[in-house]
């Protein structure tokens, strides 16, 4: 009993180990995607155009509050009554050399807070905002895009890795095949039922084989590692891939390709907007309070406050807002244009992409039924090669044709496979 519940328990384990050994392609989908240092900085950048979104509020809505300290001395040297002395901050020089005092006024001592506010601001705001607002919504819309490239590109590495995977295995089946019948036929050979020219054929053949999956193996290894690298997978580990096999998406209603020309198209609408806010009345409420005086002895009586308002208004700039609408109604135009030609392009691409796959589909059908039939023709052989009736260049001559049946059926399947990961990306 307890031997019964060991050998089970090491089955377990080693059905576990297999298991994990293998790795699917949605498992290098998520590394690609986790490991992207594109995607990372598009997943950082709408962060920054949230931050961006707070900045231009506090821009356009809220006050500005500066404080400003400023010492400014003009010295001049007076001459009165045959005497000469130096003034640092003089305030009626009558005889002097040094600044007009009507322009250095003497001096400048200034320790003023000031604050701005800007008024009627909001539609301004809300322009500018916008601008953000479809810069973060054409980020997203790259996050996506990003990740729906990466898959591709991902599938497609995957699905060659798939191919010579396949093509070492089926080569190792027919090296397993040949070393068999390699032993079957060295004891006929000495039993004079053939000849040593058949088991050195045989042998050849063997050698040709060993070669080519050598061959197969190499090229997996460097389609693998090309995979991890993609991938930004740090192993050296060789590792099993399952088998793929997609399908051909539901047909989608309308494209997220197109959702690229729409958001192209709002933000050239929205530069318009924004060139048209210097055609409104800017209007801005200021204030300050503190010391503000050109001499230093009335310093303790300058300290005051004052107050006003601000407004700017555009009058004439030449008919530079009809030509700037002019020139963005023609940009919308040609993207409208992009959009309707990329639809029907693409309603064409995908329809090719699906003949294509019917027809690969039909040539995998007829390729599978030869191959069921080279597999009874083989073991057929087999059983005839034991009693000696069997030519070895007719058995290795039916070998070499399914080996190629083989290779085909992988490249079929290989390119039916990238047909359908073409397609769903299409149809997006």
């Amino acid at each position: 009993m307890k031997t019964t519940f060991l050998l089970l328990f090491l089955f377990v384990l080693c059905t576990q180990t297999n298991a994990s050994a293998q790795k699917t392609v949605d498992y290098y989908i998520q590394q690609a995607i986790k490991h992207s240092p594109l995607i990372h900085e598009k997943q950082n950048r709408d962060t920054i155009n949230q931050l961006e979104i707070k900045r231009l509020k506090s821009v356009y809505l809220k006050p500005t509050i500066s404080a400003i300290a400023n010492v400014f001395v003009a010295p001049v040297i007076e001459s009165n009554n045959n005497k000469t002395r130096l003034i640092l901050n003089p305030k009626d020089p009558i005889r002097y050399n040094g600044y007009d005092m009507s322009v250095s006024n003497g001096g400048q001592y200034q320790a003023l807070l000031n604050i701005s506010q800007p008024l009627f601001n909001k539609k301004n705001y809300n322009t500018v905002a916008e601008q953000t607002f479809i810069a973060s919504k054409l980020n997203t819309y790259g996050i996506k895009l990003s990740k729906h490239d990466l898959e591709k590109t991902v599938i497609d590495q995957y699905i060659l890795c798939n191919i010579d995977q396949k093509q070492v295995h089926s080569t190792q089946e027919i090296v397993n095949l040949l070393n068999k019948q390699k032993d079957i036929l060295t004891e006929l050979t000495r039993s004079g039922i053939y000849k040593n020219s058949d088991l050195t054929l045989l042998k050849i053949t063997l050698q040709t084989y060993l070669i080519q999956l050598s061959n197969f193996e190499a090229n997996y290894h460097k389609y693998f590692f090309d995979l991890n690298i993609l991938c930004g997978i740090n192993s050296k580990e060789i590792v099993n891939l399952q088998k793929i096999s997609l399908h051909l998406k539901k047909e989608e209603s309308s494209s997220l390709f197109i959702q690229k020309h729409k958001l192209d198209s709002l933000a050239i609408t929205n530069q318009q907007k924004q060139f048209e806010l210097k055609y409104l009345p800017q209007i801005s409420l200021y204030a300050n309070t503190g010391l503000n005086t050109s001499y230093s002895a009335t310093i303790p009586h300058r300290l005051g406050t004052g107050f006003g308002i601000s407004l700017t208004y555009n009058l004439w700039d030449g008919h530079q807002k009809n030509i700037s609408r002019s020139k963005t109604k023609l940009l919308t135009e040609s993207i409208a244009y992009y959009k309707r030609n990329f639809k029907s392009n693409n309603d064409i691409r995908k329809l090719k992409i699906k003949k294509q796959v019917t027809a690969y589909t039909e040539q995998i059908l007829i390729t599978n039924q030869q191959l069921e039939n080279y597999n009874t023709l083989i073991n057929s052989y087999q059983k005839e090669m034991i009693s000696g009736q069997l030519s070895i260049v007719n058995f290795i001559t039916v070998l070499k044709n399914k080996v190629n049946a083989q290779l085909n059926l992988a490249l079929l399947n290989s390119q039916k496979q990238l047909l359908i990961n073409a397609y769903n990306y299409w149809n997006w």
